[in-house]
C-alpha cells in the first residue's frame, strides 16, 4: 500500500470532518493523509495541511493542491464521505496495484446505474454519464491533475462539464461486485469502502438515506452541531 488519502474540506464542515478523520483513524490508521482546507483549525492541526484560496474555483484548487501531495497515488474524498464500516484493505491494495500495472487512471469506489463488463475481478467499465464523480476514488495523481488543468469549474459544474475531457484524458473504471445494495435511486453501497455518500446535502445532514449510520456516528463522536436534518 503506497497511496495517500486526500480530503478536500472547508472549516464550515468541521462537524463532519471530525467524524471522517475519527473513522479513518479507526480503520486506516497507517495511511498518510493530506487535508486541503481554507484555513487551519484545531481539527486539522496534526494533519498534513494544504491551504487553498477560497476565491479559486474548485478545479483551480485541485490543480494547485495535487502537486503538493508527495505520493503519486491518492484516495480522493470529501469530509462528508464518512466510513461507517471497515474498508476492504486487501481489495484497495489490489486496485492500487491494478492502476500501477495498467493504463487506467482511476477506479471509483462506488457503483452507479450502468455497470458493464469486468476488466478484472470487480473492476468494471461503466455506461453511466458520470464517469468522473466527486466520490471516493483511487487516482493516479498526475492524471487527476491533467484532468483539471486549465479548467474553471465549481464543484457542481465539474461533474456535468468535465465528462468529455475525462474521456479524452484516459480510462476510468468502477469497483462493483454486483451484490451491493441500491441506496437511493442511482448509487449502490460500497463493499470496498463502505461510506456515507454523502453525509451533507445542500447544507443538511442526509438523514433520509443514512439515518442509522449518522446516529451511530453522532453518538460515538459526540457531534451536536446545529446543522439541520433533511426531512
Amino acid at each position: 500500500m503506497s497511496y495517500s488519502i486526500f480530503i478536500h474540506t472547508h472549516s464550515d464542515c468541521d462537524d463532519a470532518l471530525k467524524m471522517c478523520l475519527g473513522q479513518l483513524d479507526k480503520y486506516m490508521p497507517n495511511v498518510e493523509r493530506w487535508i486541503a482546507i481554507e484555513k487551519e483549525t484545531e481539527t486539522v492541526s496534526n494533519e498534513n495541511i494544504i491551504i487553498y484560496d477560497e476565491e479559486d474555483s474548485y478545479s483551480e484548487r485541485l490543480e494547485l493542491i495535487l502537486p503538493e501531495i508527495e505520493n503519486d497515488m491518492i484516495l480522493y474524498l470529501h469530509e462528508d464521505m464518512i466510513l461507517y464500516d471497515e474498508p476492504n484493505m486487501p481489495e484497495l491494495d489490489r486496485c492500487e496495484q491494478y492502476l500501477r500495472d495498467n493504463d487506467a487512471m482511476m477506479i471509483k469506489l462506488i457503483g452507479t446505474i450502468g455497470m458493464l463488463d469486468e476488466v478484472a475481478p470487480s473492476i468494471r467499465n461503466s455506461s453511466g454519464p458520470y464517469r468522473f464523480a466527486v466520490q471516493p476514488t483511487l487516482w493516479k495523481k498526475d492524471k487527476f491533475k491533467e484532468l483539471v488543468e486549465g479548467e474553471r469549474y465549481n464543484i457542481w459544474e465539474m461533474e456535468d462539464r468535465i465528462q468529455g475531457k475525462f474521456l479524452l484524458t484516459g480510462t476510468g473504471y468502477t469497483y462493483f461486485r454486483g451484490d451491493e445494495k441500491l441506496r437511493g435511486q442511482s448509487h449502490y453501497d460500497s463493499h470496498i469502502f463502505p461510506y456515507i455518500a454523502t453525509a451533507i446535502v445542500k447544507g443538511k445532514w442526509n438523514n433520509l438515506e443514512y439515518s442509522s449510520e449518522l446516529k451511530s456516528l453522532f453518538d460515538e463522536y459526540d457531534v451536536n452541531s446545529d446543522r439541520e436534518m433533511m426531512v
